[in-house]
């Protein structure tokens, strides 16, 4: 596999997550436990990653929308390049059922002041969790980050601008530590709002009154009034994301119109920062996945069953929604061997999937199979709710779901690099594509351009 190698110009993984460690708002992870040397198992980052040059990255989105470039990896693994994605993505629509991640991104970055000192300081959302944004404020915990070290429980925090809420922290969870390029180092806490104006109600009153667009910070700039709608997509609905489900921006309401109702399916799965948390540990099995909260409605679940069951190509939007039906799968797997209690909260460890998959009566089932299983004796409006850590990792993870994945180009030092390369069942053709594609001057990141990836035949 393609190692990335040192150069001015770009960033490898080291240097990507020195130049913008806090991109994806993260804590580093600990020190590696397992003897990789001796761990067959393992798998090393650099092995799927590549060199990200600084001009490849997209600082604000194509305009007009859905102007994008597209890169198509096909099933036998051919490489095509198009100018404008609305203008090429139909013929790859015709027949097929896409499936969309409709969580919408709150304004989850906050500026406050100490009480003590009223010193000011930056408060970042983490991860909104079960916690809706229609839920009153007084009483509710938010798990944050704080520009601060050495936060204590106790210490307390007011909405700077305005002074519309009042935070106490109630749990420190450790060290937020970046680098000396960032904003600095901060404090990973649970916060309760104590106290709040009495013209705001509810979490989102607050946020949409005082909070801004957590655009990520390697775009080196301040969130504008335009990100607002930039870092959503059209089809947006239910908030609860601190990061966007990206691959969804290049989507116009006119193509989802020519596209079809009938052919689209919504999901949900509110994005914390840690899936997009760099990879630090020398083996990425290492890493520890944040867990995300997902729903998706009984009646979504039985018009993906007909899709698949009718023969048609289903088209995944983003990681996101391919970890959310992935772990449905899992989770239906669980059901149908009686290993969940049949419990309605459904829920997936990190690696839950591997002795899964290792059971050929078990991993055998289909994924009609399993989302039947789930759906079972419920009515269309029902809701499947749960969440899920799933970490798909190459050399091992199997798709049951997902034949099509559409995804933006992601950070060398991320997860998602994993789950492409697993998708494409290598890292050195990820690394190949991503490196051709900047040689054609494609954007890279939340704001960069767009692949339609078919998973190899050889995989299906």
């Amino acid at each position: 596999a393609h190692r990335p190698s040192m150069s001015s110009a770009s960033m490898n993984t080291t240097t990507f997550h020195k130049r913008a460690n806090n991109m994806s708002f993260s804590s580093v992870a600990a020190t590696p436990t397992a003897d990789d040397n001796n761990d067959s198992s393992a798998i090393r980052l650099a092995d799927f990653s590549y060199d990200l040059r600084l001009e490849s990255i997209a600082k604000y989105p194509a305009v007009p929308r859905g102007s994008s470039k597209l890169l198509r990896v096909d099933a036998d693994g051919n490489i095509s390049f198009y100018d404008n994605f609305t203008d090429s993505f139909g013929q790859f629509a015709a027949g097929a059922h896409i499936v969309f991640n409709e969580s919408k991104v709150v304004n989850g970055r906050l500026n406050v002041r100490s009480s003590d000192n009223d010193e000011a300081l930056e408060m970042m959302i983490l991860d909104m969790g079960d916690t809706g944004t229609d839920v009153d404020c007084i009483g509710v915990d938010l798990k944050v980050m704080l520009r601060r070290i050495d936060v204590p429980v106790g210490a307390k925090f007011v909405e700077a601008s305005r002074g519309m809420g009042t935070f106490e922290v109630v749990h420190v969870d450790g060290l937020w530590e970046e680098d000396e390029h960032s904003n600095g180092n901060g404090t990973e806490c649970t916060v309760r709002c104590i106290a709040h104006d009495e013209s705001i109600k509810t979490v989102g009153d607050m946020l949409d009154a005082v909070g801004t667009v957590p655009i990520p910070p390697y775009l080196d700039r301040e969130a504008e009034e335009s990100d607002a709608e930039a870092y959503n997509n059209v089809y947006a609905a239910g908030s609860g994301s601190v990061a966007a489900p990206t691959a969804g921006l290049h989507f116009t309401d006119k193509l989802l119109r020519e596209i079809g109702d009938g052919n689209l399916s919504f999901l949900s799965l509110h994005v914390g920062a840690g899936t997009f948390k760099p990879v630090i540990a020398e083996n990425a099995r290492d890493h520890k996945m944040h867990a995300e909260s997902f729903q998706v409605s009984v009646g979504e679940v039985r018009r993906i069953i007909s899709a698949m069951e009718g023969g048609n190509p289903i088209i995944v939007v983003g990681t996101t929604s391919s970890r959310t039906l992935e772990s449905l799968y899992w989770c239906g797997v669980k059901r149908i061997a009686g290993l969940d209690g049949g419990s309605n909260d459904l829920s997936l460890g990190q690696e839950e999937w591997i002795p899964l998959l290792d059971d050929k009566d078990k991993s055998s089932i289909t994924a009609a199979e399993a989302f039947r299983a789930l759906i079972e004796g419920r009515t269309d409006d029902d809701m499947l709710r749960g969440s899920t850590s799933l970490m798909i990792i190459p050399k091992k993870y199997e798709f049951k779901v997902v034949e099509n994945l559409i995804t933006n180009f992601h950070a060398p030092d991320s997860t998602l690099m994993l789950l492409v390369s697993a998708f494409l069942g290598s890292g050195e053709k990820v690394h190949n594509v991503y490196e051709e594609a900047q040689g054609r001057g494609y954007k890279f990141l939340s704001y960069g351009d767009v692949c339609l990836f078919s998973r190899p035949r050889k995989c299906m």
